[in-house]
């Protein structure tokens, strides 16, 4: 993860004050307009902070139409500038920031309190809010409700979308009668009043007790959560979680999966991909016996040869390099195909700028070029075909001086002394060899490419929905992700697709075993008593894997949906267990708290100084389309990472499903050996549901507050357009 220059801080009153100068850089004509808005508002309330910037944005907008036609203009891409700066200024305020004024010096604060698992979900609730409100707002999305919520007639019965949510009321008569019974006696009473299953969401499958698409009712279910929803590129798989046991199979849950995260150093850690993780595997063989240090490096040189031929040979080298440049690497045939990828950066940088006149007026090609242009797909475009030409060749050189390095310190003839020469610089083992860990780096990533989005996937939605939630429902969705049910469908969705990005480096389609063997996930927040004492945990052990939290009887008290979460395998006459293992925690940076129209006008300001859209959201372009798009507007405005900063950390959280998850992953086994049975999968499906009723349901009628909160749950009360009226009376 990047290494994130630190804002300035202070304390008094055991508050912890974060200081960040703002003073983006504006043209002269517009710094005084923009030091008068950042005045009008600094000592108002929050919300006449927004109303007001929101304002001044507004009038900026009126006058950049004025140069509509002249977009290369100074006028126009002055005004952009403020509006960006007036932008970001409100995103930040909404998040916790503070404005101070000292003489012409704008300065953004805040005050970091130990915050209470309650008061950090509210508070970050509350800084996401504005987007959810901007989201409900828009017309489309306020059809979409509409249409959704009115009463239909299917099968001669009238239906809406409430008639899929269960009553309170009802469902606490059905559950009276097991709250009389103790132990064993309760369990089995419960397995015949809620009996959950997973409902795969296929596009053009319908709900049959209502005739909705399921990815319409999983949608609007999503639009009820407090995060904003933002659809996440490549491959992903939707589901709901049914009671078959109440009339219309109400919905308990929601859950979902996409791609995982390129890079996330705790959890790569955890999983064996990173430099520091083999560093650690081979410190602590050398403390056992020699004999362990030396099968130790024998076998993870092996591993890494086989990762550095796997990863030349998956790239395609026309019009790169020759095959016995392959076997026989020099710097100079390196140095050369460098050389070419950077060509190859600077032809694609000429084509971006050509598509950006297509969509600028004063820059308009000829009619004819303009659709020739506009008709073929991104990926297809010339702009697309030099990015790859260029992700081609600087993986193989990368690749190629990694086997040119290993050839030098004798790793495949010698890998007890080469392997310490490429993580250490010293003969104590103590100062990492920064050169030989990049090169380790690079090839372990080779493998790590092969397996996200294939055998890693992370669960980016998981909830439960009222009057479920209240019973616990959330950790049921948590636990039936870990189904095998989950494994088979994602097998039978992607197993027979071709990889994107490595079918177009390898000139050829390229399939890859579909195999979920490890699934992620973080929480929504992180209380300041956690951050502290996982921050005490780390610092307390030299181990390079020091992010991990590795005693389990240690939980933190955030993350009370994933919290405690273990399925035996003995509830299918199986061995070992799956459960949610905190791995870290993340450092509170992204582009989370930056809402929509801002991230618009930082794209917009990047094209407008470029001439080009740099960020296209295409595969092979890059990881996080939307961080580089924000990176690099808040660069334009003179600005930097600090103001990525949004102090919303996150647990993060790792679930293995097999028993070899971290061999079989790193390459070591080629097949997985799953804790659940693969061939049972529904029948796993309704084991996990009757064992989360033993472990979690049974207890929780015990608790009064959550039986009264089921009491008074009406199905409308999830209503969506009640906080629709809500928003627009803000």
């Amino acid at each position: 993860m990047t290494q994130l220059p630190s804002a300035q801080s202070s304390r008094s009153n055991n508050r912890e004050h974060l200081l960040l100068d703002y003073n983006p850089s504006l043209s002269e004509m517009y710094k005084l307009h923009f030091y008068e808005a950042v005045s009008d508002i600094a000592y108002l309330s929050l919300d006449k902070q927004v109303e007001r910037l929101n304002k001044a944005v507004g009038k900026a907008k009126l006058l950049r139409e004025a140069n509509l036609e002249k977009q290369r203009s100074g006028a126009y891409y002055g005004l952009t500038q403020n509006i960006a700066a007036l932008l970001l200024l409100r995103d930040l305020l909404q998040i916790g920031w503070k404005v101070k004024l000292t003489g012409a010096q704008i300065q953004l604060y805040q005050e970091q309190e130990q915050d209470s698992v309650t008061a950090a979900k509210n508070r970050i609730r509350k800084s996401m809010n504005f987007e959810r409100r901007e989201s409900l707002l828009t017309p489309s999305v306020q059809q979409f409700v509409r249409s959704m919520e009115r009463k239909r007639i299917f099968n001669e019965k009238p239906c809406d979308i409430f008639s899929l949510v269960a009553d309170g009321k009802k469902l606490m008569r059905t559950l009276e009668q097991s709250i009389a019974l103790d132990g064993i006696e309760r369990s089995n009473a419960l397995q015949n009043i809620i009996k959950p299953y997973l409902q795969l969401v296929e596009e053009d499958k319908t709900d049959k007790f209502t005739g909705f698409r399921l990815s319409d009712i999983w949608r609007y279910f999503r639009l009820s959560w407090a995060t904003p929803y933002r659809p996440t590129p490549g491959r992903n798989i939707f589901y709901l979680v049914r009671d078959r046991a109440q009339p219309c199979h109400p919905i308990i849950g929601i859950a979902a999966l996409g791609n995982c995260v390129i890079g996330l150093k705790c959890r790569d850690d955890a999983i064996g991909w990173t430099p520091a993780a083999q560093a650690e595997r081979l410190h602590t063989a050398k403390q056992q016996s020699y004999e362990h240090f030396a099968s130790g490096a024998n076998e993870i040189a092996k591993l890494l040869f086989n990762h550095l031929e796997e990863g030349i040979e998956a790239i395609d080298i026309e019009g790169i390099t020759s095959r016995n440049t392959l076997h026989h690497p020099t710097i100079e045939a390196i140095a050369s195909i460098e050389t070419l990828a950077q060509e190859a950066a600077e032809e694609r940088y000429e084509y971006l700028r050509e598509e950006a006149r297509v969509i600028t007026p004063s820059l308009a090609l000829p009619d004819t070029e303009i659709q020739d242009i506009a008709t073929i797909q991104r990926e297809d475009r010339a702009s697309s075909h030099a990015l790859f030409r260029r992700k081609r060749a600087a993986k193989l050189a990368a690749l190629l001086r990694a086997k040119l390095l290993f050839s030098q310190v004798s790793l495949a003839t010698h890998p007890t002394i080469g392997l310490p020469l490429l993580l250490w610089n010293d003969a104590g083992w103590t100062i990492p060899n920064d050169q030989g860990r990049a090169t380790l780096r690079t090839v372990l990533n080779a493998n790590k490419e092969t397996k996200i989005g294939a055998s890693l996937m992370e669960i980016i939605i998981c909830g439960a929905l009222p009057p479920y939630n209240h019973l616990l429902g959330g950790k049921l969705v948590a636990m039936l992700l870990t189904s095998p049910q989950i494994v088979r469908d994602f097998e039978t969705r992607y197993g027979q697709t071709a990889s994107t990005i490595a079918s177009k480096i390898a000139g050829y389609e390229v399939m890859r075993p579909a195999q979920i063997v490890y699934l992620g996930t973080s929480s929504l927040y992180v209380a300041e008593n956690d951050k502290t004492r996982l921050r005490q945990t780390n610092s307390s052990t030299p181990n390079p894997l020091s992010s991990k939290i590795t005693t389990k009887s240690k939980h933190p008290s955030s993350a009370s949906q994933y919290n405690r979460i273990h399925i035996p395998a003995s509830i299918v006459g199986r061995t070992g267990e799956i459960h949610y293992e905190c791995v870290g925690i993340t450092g509170g940076y992204g582009s989370v708290h930056y809402s929509s129209d801002t991230c618009a006008t930082l794209e917009e300001l990047d094209t407008l100084l470029h001439q080009a859209k740099r960020v296209n959201s295409i595969f092979g372009e890059g990881t996080s389309p939307r961080m580089r798009k924000i990176r690099q507007g808040i660069s334009i405005l003179g600005l930097d990472d600090r103001f990525l900063i949004h102090g919303q950390s996150r647990l993060v959280y790792g679930i293995k499903l097999a028993h070899n998850t971290e061999d079989y992953l790193n390459g070591a086994d080629q097949s997985p050996d799953y804790i659940f049975p693969i061939n049972r999968p529904k029948r796993t499906t309704d084991a996990i549901a009757r064992y989360w009723i033993s472990r979690w349901l049974s207890s929780r009628l015990n608790y009064t507050p959550a039986l009264e909160a089921v009491s008074n749950f009406t199905p409308r009360d999830i209503a969506i357009s009640k906080e629709y009226h809500q928003t627009l009376n803000l």
